[in-house]
């Protein structure tokens, strides 16, 4: 437990502080603009668009995303229904350092597929991760704008990749727990540790590999004097350079001008559905939990 607070108050500080730097460092610039001659301020901005970026984009289908998916959830399921008198009554659901068990619950049929419910809700929440990148508006460089555009494609298909292997990992590693609290008997629970630890090596791992090598929309990728472009968004439009609100652009998903990946465009309401559908789905969550 205080393992868990001392790194969630790390994380939540670590925010606090880049986010902190990343607004002086903009107010910076905003002020330096400011000192710019009024015909440059006012001076025309060019917006490239590659018409055939999204179908150039070679990434798996929805459907087998969402396949694999199915068939990793069904795979306990069938076990417990197929061998349900063989879990005990008391299914172990917590393992202390010594790997003892130090925590049971009741078997019943509510409790034996929490788990995969649980599993069943965070298709959409992977599904979506996937989708928004994918769709996201492009923002390419004027300078080189064909190679900004495969260097963009590139950033997307490794990101896109990598989640579908993070989501399977992470819908194994749930079914994993579900065969193993049923069955297990409660024993050699440093086998499910090492399992979750080289899961969090994965996903930690490629999510920092990935953001070094391909920055923002793959601007890494391009050559030193290849990355500046001109911001085609009217300050305006971004709430702290974060929260994008601009009712003439039609896109829902846009590139973020703080971190990696995509964000919403707060003016169109396909985007508070999505934003409502997340809160909807933590709450259904939250209190299948409490049930339990």
């Amino acid at each position: 437990m205080i393992a868990a607070i001392y790194t969630l108050i790390a994380i939540l500080l670590y925010m606090l502080l880049s986010f902190g730097l990343y607004l002086k460092y903009r107010k910076e610039i905003l002020d330096w603009k400011q000192t710019l001659p009024k015909e440059e301020q006012e001076k025309a901005k060019k917006v490239i668009i590659d018409v055939n970026f999204h179908r150039q984009l070679k990434t798996r289908s929805n459907f087998f995303f969402f396949i694999w998916q199915v068939i990793i959830i069904l795979i306990p399921i069938v076990f417990i229904f197929a061998f349900y008198d063989a879990i005990p009554n008391g299914i172990p659901i917590n393992w202390d350092l010594n790997f003892e068990v130090n925590r049971t619950m009741e078997k019943s049929l509510w409790t034996v597929l929490a788990l995969p419910f649980l599993q069943v809700m965070l298709i959409p929440v992977f599904h979506y991760s996937r989708y928004s990148i994918l769709v996201s508006k492009q923002k390419l460089s004027p300078l080189e704008p064909v190679e900004a555009s495969a260097k963009s494609r590139h950033f997307r298909q490794a990101w896109s990749n990598f989640l579908f292997w993070m989501t399977l990992a992470t819908q194994l590693l749930l079914s994993g727990l579900v065969l193993f609290s049923m069955f297990s008997q409660g024993k050699m629970g440093w086998i499910m540790f090492v399992f979750i630890v080289i899961y969090m090596v994965f996903t930690i791992g490629g999510t920092v590999y990935l953001s070094y090598k391909y920055g923002q929309a793959g601007e890494k990728l391009l050559k030193e004097d290849e990355r500046y472009y001109k911001d085609t968004e009217e300050n305006g439009s971004w709430l702290w350079g974060v929260f994008y609100f601009n009712k003439e652009d039609p896109s829902i998903f846009v590139e973020k001008r703080f971190g990696i990946g995509p964000t919403l465009n707060l003016a169109r309401y396909q985007a508070w559905l999505f934003v409502g559908g997340t809160i909807l789905l933590m709450i259904v969550m939250i209190l299948w939990s409490f049930t339990l």
